[in-house]
């Protein structure tokens, strides 16, 4: 039997020209004009002459099998140095981020401090995400990640300067997560938006699937490593391997392509591509129905997080070490989850996939409620994290996928300003768990977050479609 074409590239001799010199055939998919047909290896990639995009060069995403499938993005050179780029800097802002928690509570003795530290990032990216979008949409995207890049590594040295040299202070650290607050609100847009520039379109939700593969990864290992450091070396030694970190991500980003603005029309003020930014946004169902329902999983399933030492003392009646796996335990269920969005293909049932990662996540905290047994609670982190990687990597996938290129910033810093809201979760949900307990405080989230799920499946067909 004959075997069935399939999409192969040939780049030109002796060069590296602009895929858009390529022409279809419908019967083998993309080849270049001059190289007659020839058969070369798949996924070959190439840039513009002005660096103004990049994409995978087969028709058809993904590969013959699953492990193809699942991990089709990282064929991208491009795509695997951003990626690679993401996994050294978000490994060194996990390893901060433990690592300041302790040195705030060594300093001050005080629980609240703590919080203040760790919480001090909310606040910017609420207030600085649209505009950070904004900026995301005007200006070159690779240039935005660097200098966001950059700010990250100054503030993570001159807080191991203050370490290293004993003047470090409970301020240093607060503001400290206030400037990388601030950072976040400018890069993540940026990042996100040049990923389906990187990829193609029908590779968008692996490719941030793959992101949230990383990030859970990291969230099983980063505490652990934070803890080794800080506790054999000290927090200054914990501090510089987070700006080791942070400059490896500054030079694997510095090697991607220019990625400058796709306008779609004249230069306007800034304050008016906001207001367009929300109007674009409110224009369509299915943007607006994604962006709600990701605000609901932030104020009712991500304060979890923050409260679950509360949760172990007062239900599990035990302490840190028992606290460390079940966070690794939600780091293991979303590694699994990730890899299983990352397999789903463009056309695939993703909207009901993330409509029941909000009835997941909400089940599962209801059924914290049950017996209080540390096998049981490790049981139901694990579906828990599962949910969480599917409403992580879907909501932003199905967001980009949803958006003209020249509005991916400023949806996307939408997006960012969710996770800014957090703290509106937190307070209340603490407040509730102080006067009634944590057990029924997070039932009532539980219940709440399911059925705000359910009313997504049975009444927003525009999300449950896509």
């Amino acid at each position: 039997m004959r075997e069935k074409p399939r999409s192969w590239s040939c780049p030109p001799p002796g060069s590296r020209d602009s895929f858009n010199t390529r022409r279809r055939i419908p019967t083998a998919g993309w080849v270049w004009p001059w190289c007659n047909g020839a058969r070369m290896r798949p996924f070959s990639f190439g840039r513009g002459p002005s660096g103004a995009g990049v994409v995978a060069a087969g028709a058809r995403p993904g590969g013959e099998g699953y492990l193809a499938r699942t991990f089709q993005s990282l064929a991208v050179p491009e795509f695997r140095l951003l990626w690679l780029g993401m996994l050294f800097m978000m490994g060194g802002i996990r390893i901060q981020m433990i690592a300041q928690a302790q040195l705030a509570y060594d300093l001050s003795g005080l629980a609240f401090a703590v919080g203040i530290v760790g919480a001090g990032f909310a606040p910017p990216i609420l207030i600085f995400s649209l505009f950070g979008g904004v900026i995301a949409d005007r200006f070159d995207r690779k240039r935005i990640i660097q200098i966001a890049q950059i700010g990250n590594l100054m503030v993570s040295a001159l807080v191991a300067l203050s370490i290293h040299t004993g003047t470090v202070t409970i301020y240093h650290l607060a503001g400290a997560s206030l400037c990388q607050g601030l950072v976040f609100a400018f890069m993540m847009p940026a990042r996100q938006s040049i990923i389906p520039r990187l990829v193609g379109e029908e590779r968008v939700s692996n490719a941030l699937a793959l992101n949230a593969g990383a990030m859970s990864l990291l969230t099983m290992v980063g505490p652990a490593v934070a803890g080794i450091l800080y506790a054999q070396f000290g927090p200054g030694v914990a501090l510089d391997a987070v700006v080791a970190l942070s400059a490896a991500a500054v030079v694997l980003t510095s090697m991607l392509p220019s990625m400058p603005p796709r306008r779609t029309g004249g230069e306007s003020r800034v304050g008016a591509e906001m207001l367009e930014g929300l109007r674009y946004a409110a224009r369509r169902p299915a943007i607006l129905g994604i962006l709600l329902l990701l605000i609901a999983l932030t104020l009712l399933a991500m304060p979890f997080q923050n409260l679950m030492p509360v949760y172990v003392d007062e239900k599990l009646g035990m302490g840190a070490r028992e606290l460390g796996y079940l966070m690794s335990a939600i780091g293991a269920g979303s590694l699994v989850g990730s890899f299983g969005v990352a397999a789903l293909r463009k056309g695939g049932p993703r909207g009901i996939v993330l409509i029941s990662s909000a009835v997941v996540s909400g089940v599962s905290l209801a059924m914290l409620s049950g017996p209080a047994n540390l096998t049981f609670a490790l049981a139901v982190m694990l579906i828990f994290g599962v949910g969480n990687a599917c409403k992580i990597a879907l909501s932003n996938a199905l967001l980009l996928e949803q958006s003209d290129d020249a509005y991916r910033g400023r949806v996307t810093g939408l997006y960012m300003m969710s996770y800014g809201l957090m703290p509106l979760g937190i307070l209340p949900m603490g407040a509730a768990a102080d006067l009634w307990g944590i057990t029924p405080t997070l039932f009532v989230a539980g219940a709440l977050l399911a059925a705000v799920g359910a009313w997504y499946m049975l009444f927003m067909p525009r999300v449950r479609r896509l």
